[in-house]
């Protein structure tokens, strides 16, 4: 019986060397820099030890480095996109919704930048799993993190908008607090869909080399 090209990956080596391919590789990168910026926000959530005295010099400290990490994840997340989309090629999936660019210029584009970036991620992983028949984690809860996590992504974007008005007479270390707890959640919930969509598209292609090796032998 021939064996299914997108099957549940087995346990072997080939399987588990997901990050062998480019969207792969990224990801590791992308992990590693929004686990920093993690540790950073919960840094600056501890260099508040009341609501009256605050260690500044410390907190600018880490938000200066906070915000290194962020501005090299993001180039890397857009690349990351960028390679996980042209990934659905190498899978054998031709029509698709979005070019593999939109992902980068719909980040940009004020209005677009709303709702395009969350489509075109939902596409990636849609499309990812239509072509794994017995995938190690369901779709339905890879759709619902991305959900929580562009939702909240905007929502931090009002807050910090929101909270930038005296009308609305939120105290600074209320502000801080909560812009710092949403800068946890926010990457750690991103995380969580890379790694697993990483993990998926990785485990297909190295099925899909497998059986191209045993065909050719």
């Amino acid at each position: 019986m021939q064996k299914n090209l997108y099957e549940a990956p087995s346990t072997s080596p080939s399987n588990l060397e997901w990050s062998a391919h480019p969207a792969g590789r990224l990801s590791l990168i992308l992990l590693t820099g929004m686990f920093l910026d993690v540790v950073c926000s919960v840094a600056m959530m501890l260099s508040w030890h009341s609501e009256t005295v605050y260690k500044l010099q410390d907190s600018l400290a880490v938000a200066t480095v906070s915000q290194i990490i962020g501005r090299i994840a993001l180039i890397v997340g857009l690349v990351w996109m960028y390679q996980s989309h042209k990934t659905l090629e190498r899978l054998g999936l031709r029509d698709l919704r979005f070019s593999h660019w939109t992902g980068i210029w719909g980040s940009f584009v004020p209005i677009a930048n709303l709702f395009i970036p969350y489509q075109y991620l939902r596409e990636i992983a849609e499309r990812t799993w239509s072509v794994s028949r017995s995938p190690g984690i369901p779709l339905r809860p890879i759709i619902l993190v991305l959900g929580v996590y562009w939702s909240l992504h905007l929502g931090q974007i009002a807050w910090l908008i929101l909270s930038r008005s005296t009308f609305y007479g939120i105290g600074e270390y209320a502000v801080a607090q909560s812009s710092n707890l949403l800068s946890v959640i926010v990457p750690l919930s991103y995380a969580w869909f890379v790694f697993n969509v990483s993990k998926q598209q990785g485990q297909l292609l190295a099925n899909a080399t497998g059986e191209t090796s045993h065909n050719s032998m």
